[in-house]
């Protein structure tokens, strides 16, 4: 399915599905070398989806308790770990890394910003 289609089907952004490929976290299953257009494979883009919401729930925990702890005067900078998302994020790009499709994206976003 086209990336319109695959965002509004898992209700993730277009641009949060570019940023998710970027980072190596959710590629797309197809890239069209002609048109640029990204596909997606519903079944295991829905298992890596899941996976990256499992991550954020677990942080968003994470954050919460360290509110609660913070209220009782505790020190919360653990909460702020982010180590298994970059993980994930690692392990993604050593997976990709040498196949066209990583390439093509890392030739066409070397001169994005950190915001785009």
């Amino acid at each position: 399915m086209q990336i319109k289609e695959f965002a509004e089907f898992t209700g993730v952004s277009v641009r949060t599905l570019h940023y998710y490929d970027e980072i190596g976290l959710l590629p797309p299953a197809f890239i069209d070398k002609s048109t640029g257009y990204r596909f997606y494979d519903e079944n295991k883009a829905l298992q890596e989806q899941k996976y990256l919401l499992i991550l954020k729930k677990e942080r968003l925990e994470r954050l919460i308790s360290a509110i609660d702890n913070a209220a009782k005067g505790e020190n919360v900078m653990r909460a702020f770990d982010n180590s298994e998302f970059e993980k994930h994020k690692m392990e993604a790009k050593e997976k990709w890394v040498y196949t066209d499709a990583y390439k093509e994206h890392e030739e066409k976003t070397k001169n994005y910003s950190k915001d785009t």
